[in-house]
């Protein structure tokens, strides 16, 4: 008899369940689930005192977390994301160190950022002479 690739072995249920865990209930109050994205940026090292990256925004989106990935090194340099050119706009992360190799994560004590469908959002190096090199990683999620 031919093995039957289709059938698994897991628990199958309509059952949309709930944040809460419990099997059945309703979603709490003001929860929304919302699918998760993200958008490598790639950072050049170089000369330069500053540079914007644009990031086009598909849909609807919510920035709710961002992490830099240095490494090339740059005593000076720092990353941040605004909703403008030129560090314009609004602030959507902390300013995030970029002078030493190895992650440094956003710390923004601020309320998310959500940016229209169609929109940019702007990566912003700067530092010194030099630009630092590495990656940005944007964690988005859609909104309704």
């Amino acid at each position: 008899m031919a093995t039957n690739y289709d059938v698994y072995p897991r628990v199958g249920t309509s059952d949309p369940g709930s944040a809460a865990g419990t099997g059945g209930a309703a979603a709490s109050t003001g929860l929304v689930a919302g699918t998760i994205y993200n958008i490598r940026v790639p950072l050049t090292a170089g000369a330069g005192t500053a540079l914007d990256i644009s990031v086009p925004i598909a849909v609807k989106s919510r920035l709710i977390d961002a992490t830099v990935l240095t490494t090339t090194t740059v005593t000076s340099a720092v990353v941040q994301v605004f909703t403008a050119a030129s560090g314009g706009g609004t602030a959507c992360t902390s300013s995030m160190a970029a002078a030493a190799a190895g992650r440094t994560r956003d710390a923004l004590t601020t309320a998310t950022q959500v940016f229209a469908a169609g929109s940019t959002c702007f990566v912003r190096q700067s530092g010194g002479a030099t630009l630092s090199g590495g990656e940005v990683n944007l964690t988005f999620q859609v909104e309704q």
